[in-house]
């Protein structure tokens, strides 16, 4: 698991234009949106969280509030300068918020943050409130994955039509609730059996 400030730092290199591009403007509510958008799709994809840091609901959408005061000076566009490839990335972790730029990458702050204010986590976590009262409710790794997951069996099945929802879901549920061998667990069972000091 990586920081998410590594996850930032990694967005706003990726960000950063080559020499014949146009600068894509990586302004802090765009990044801290990304940051959301990243944390939403690992938990759906993988079930861990891809890092441990609190998201709130702001009123400008979600913000990880350990990573705000890193960025909150530059507010039209973060320098190159703060962006970086951490050595503590892996290349799984490079690969997926990689996954995430090129998925998002269109869109502007705005409409980020139009879209956050449209999705049940931030929606849930700021129940209660006005539009604009500030409220820092935690947004919940549940309740992330309980909206993006859906979405990963939707965009996976638009992808191949063979796959069964109900049957990925309930496979997804059993192995978050631990109720699912590994594949080691699987071998040494059957290592049991053969040597005969497994009954069944």
């Amino acid at each position: 698991m990586t920081t998410a400030l590594n996850t930032a730092r990694y967005l706003v290199r990726l960000a950063t234009p080559n020499e014949d591009e146009d600068n894509d403007c990586l302004c802090h509510l765009r990044l801290q949106k990304l940051l959301y958008y990243a944390q939403g799709w690992h938990l759906a994809a993988t079930g861990t969280p891809l890092f441990p840091d609190r998201i709130e609901a702001w009123k400008h959408g979600p913000v990880v509030r350990s990573v705000y005061p890193v960025f909150k000076e530059y507010r039209l566009a973060i320098p190159p300068t703060q962006g970086s490839e951490p050595a503590e990335l892996s290349a799984r972790d490079r690969d997926f918020i990689r996954s995430i730029w090129e998925r998002y990458a269109e869109f502007s702050a705005t409409a980020l943050r139009n879209m956050t204010h449209r999705e049940s986590p931030w929606l849930e976590a700021r129940a209660g409130s006005t539009r604009d009262e500030s409220r820092n409710a935690e947004i919940t790794q549940e309740t992330m994955r309980a909206f993006f997951f859906p979405q990963l069996i939707d965009t996976l099945k638009q992808q191949d039509p063979r796959i069964d929802s109900e049957k990925w879901q309930a496979s997804a549920n059993a192995i978050a609730a631990g109720q699912v061998q590994t594949a080691k667990d699987i071998r040494c069972e059957l290592h049991r059996r053969r040597a005969g000091t497994d009954p069944g």
